[in-house]
């Protein structure tokens, strides 16, 4: 199964710590049978993108019974197929500025809606706007945004603006 996988420089898991061989070479999972946040080689569709930015994209090739959960996907083996040159400084910076532009379209919305969740909108939105934020935390702060002013599980909440990143990175990388 392909799949994409987030790595930090070097080639090394974000959570894991473990570092990926050369592209083409099989990483085994070791252990039990492979299972979300278990032992297992992870890693998500274009859909879950948003929720593991990390330095390097790959493209990755999954084998073995493959089970998805919580954003992302697990197997026993998986190896890096290519790293995809688009996700760079420049994409990551864009990312951040649109997730941005997209809170403050939501607090602008949040206007129409009296009290708290109003007040929290804009203060997520205020927080996404800061330069000195990762993509990482922007994304999150427009979600959070989104929560605030569209709710948790209603359309246009946290799921539609995890959506709309997904295919801003889609569109961008050309995935």
């Amino acid at each position: 199964m392909k799949a994409l996988k987030f790595l930090r420089v070097g080639g090394s898991g974000p959570f894991s710590d473990v570092v990926w061989p050369a592209p083409g070479t099989w990483l085994e999972a070791a252990g039990r049978p492979a299972g979300v946040c278990r032992t297992a080689v992870h890693a998500c569709t274009v859909e879950d993108l948003p929720l593991w930015l990390g330095d390097e994209l790959w493209r990755v090739e999954l084998r073995g019974a493959v089970v998805q959960g919580h954003g992302k996907l697990a197997a026993p083996a998986g190896r890096l197929i290519e790293r995809i040159e688009a996700w760079d400084d420049g994409a990551a910076i864009g990312y951040g500025e649109a997730c941005a532009e997209r809170a403050a379209v939501l607090a602008a919305d949040a206007d129409e809606i009296a009290g708290t969740l109003a007040d929290d909108a804009r203060r997520c939105a205020r927080r996404a706007a800061r330069p000195d934020l990762s993509a990482p935390t922007l994304a999150a702060g427009a979600a959070m945004c989104a929560a605030r002013v569209r709710g948790l599980a209603e359309p246009g909440g946290v799921a539609a603006e995890r959506a709309w990143q997904a295919a801003w990175l889609a569109g961008r990388l050309g995935l």
